[in-house]
């Protein structure tokens, strides 16, 4: 699938490959990288103010008057663009939200989606097995069921003798609004089930990451000093709107960090569920941290450093590296599930030269265990090893000469890596060959420092001698 996106922020025109494995966003700061994660972002977590299928809307019809209705998904899917056109210019009219902004600042935003590999699609439809139970009053409900292997989904109306007979004492009137309420509801929920083939569950860490851990608590403090308030203003009658406040109040944050912090306000629930790609979180803890991430049975994240077991340091006496790294690890601790697609803002922040090296070989390795992965990133040492990486995966002797895990190395075929620059506002797709790729930003730093370096280094030694 592609996405194309004109006038975002500073952004005039940028397209994304989101069939690809790894997405990497490069360039100068101010020019519309986390603009871009961000869109990306919440336009897979949009599911409200949804366009319908007419395929499906007629096919509801058929539900309501014989109780079942099959479609097949793939199909609708193929012959969806206009839906996708509407479920876009749908996104554009509510992506303000996303960064809790003001609207006028994306009245000229275009977003178009483009599905691209259909094989990709269909293998991805079939692996999926669905079997829901959806209950609209209390005698009926309605079953949404796909079997693996199949693209089929059927959807069965489940009545009792009970809503057999209360159904019969209706009026038209009535029944006609029973009726489209029933259908808004499937519709939407259908919606809900077909985009989820197209957008995965989606999972970000902002560069805020490094604080949200240590504010949660005082935000969720703050939140209940709103309800009193709020409560206040009932009881005394004032004429302030306390609708507005709470408006005013949930929006201030972006999309990305409002999910995050509501992650860390509920790392007590969290806490319960164990990810099979915990192994992730380990090797993160092992290789970088030098300790394990815990979550405290009030739900606060706290340090067990490798060389003092003993203690539990609260997140906020912790080395940066662990206040930026933590997230990620309670992640794939606690919520990763395959097939997640995961944005990484700036994977290096507050990483040593060594620990981003290690970053970009953890990154392929997630790569290559069935997630999608999208990074932000000025560093030249992450974007050197994982040119390294596709380079190593071209020449076999050196894998086993070198001992090279297979699932280190990286096809330039699943790269898709984009530049962002200051001149004319574009983003510019960079091509990605067996031997990596070029981010003319950052060499042109890198060889200006050289040459300066080397020409101050003979000047001086000339000098001196």
């Amino acid at each position: 699938m592609k996405i194309g996106i004109q006038n975002l922020g500073f952004v005039k025109n940028v397209e994304l490959d989101l069939s690809k494995d790894l997405i990497i966003l490069c360039g100068p700061n101010n020019t519309g990288k986390t603009y871009v994660a961000y869109a990306t972002y919440g336009l897979m977590k949009f599911r409200s103010d949804l366009p319908k299928f007419k395929k499906v809307t007629d096919g509801l019809r058929i539900l309501l008057l014989k109780g079942h209705f099959d479609f097949d998904i793939v199909d609708l899917l193929k012959d969806g663009a206009d839906y996708l056109d509407g479920f876009a210019k749908s996104y554009v009219k509510n992506i303000y939200k996303v960064f809790a902004s003001d609207e006028s600042l994306f009245s000229k935003t275009l977003i178009d989606i483009k599905l691209g590999n259909e094989k990709e699609l269909e293998d991805t439809v079939r692996a999926q097995m669905i079997n829901q139970e959806l209950g609209i009053r209390n005698s009926l409900s309605f079953r949404l069921t796909k079997e693996q292997n199949s693209t089929i989904l059927s959807c069965i109306l489940i009545e009792s003798e009970k809503s057999d007979a209360s159904i019969n004492v209706e009026n038209n009137s009535k029944r006609a609004v029973t009726s489209s309420i029933i259908m808004e509801f499937l519709a939407d929920r259908i919606s809900d089930i077909i985009l989820s083939f197209i957008f995965p569950k989606a999972f970000i860490s902002p560069a805020e990451r490094i604080a949200i851990n240590i504010f949660s608590k005082e935000l969720s403090l703050k939140r209940n000093v709103l309800v009193d308030k709020l409560l206040e203003l009932k009881d005394i009658g004032k004429d302030d709107d306390p609708f507005d406040l709470i408006k005013r109040r949930a929006s201030r944050y972006p999309l990305p960090i409002r999910d995050s912090l509501e992650i860390a306000e509920d790392l007590i629930n969290f806490k319960k569920n164990k990810s099979e790609y915990d192994h992730f979180a380990t090797e993160i803890e092992n290789d970088i941290l030098k300790g394990q991430v815990i979550i405290s049975k009030e739900g606060d994240v706290q340090f067990k450093p490798e060389k003092a077991k003993s203690l539990k340091l609260p997140i906020h006496l912790t080395a940066s590296v662990v206040k930026s790294l933590s997230n990620l690890v309670i992640y794939f601790r606690h919520l990763a599930t395959k097939g997640d697609f995961i944005i990484i803002d700036e994977p290096e922040l507050n990483l040593h030269p060594d620990n981003q090296v290690v970053i970009a070989r953890i990154i392929a390795k997630i790569v290559n265990n069935g997630f999608k992965v999208m990074i932000n990133t000025h560093s030249d040492y992450i974007i050197r090893e994982i040119n390294n990486l596709i380079m190593i995966n071209h020449q076999p002797n050196y894998i086993i000469n070198h001992k090279i895990p297979s699932d280190y190395l990286l096809s330039s075929e699943r790269i898709d890596a984009i530049l962002f620059k200051y001149d004319n506002r574009k983003a510019m797709t960079l091509n990605v060959s067996e031997s990596g790729f070029e981010v003319s930003t950052i060499d042109e730093v890198i060889n200006d420092l050289n040459n300066r370096s080397q020409e101050l280094y003979f000047k001086n030694y000339t000098e001196n001698d």
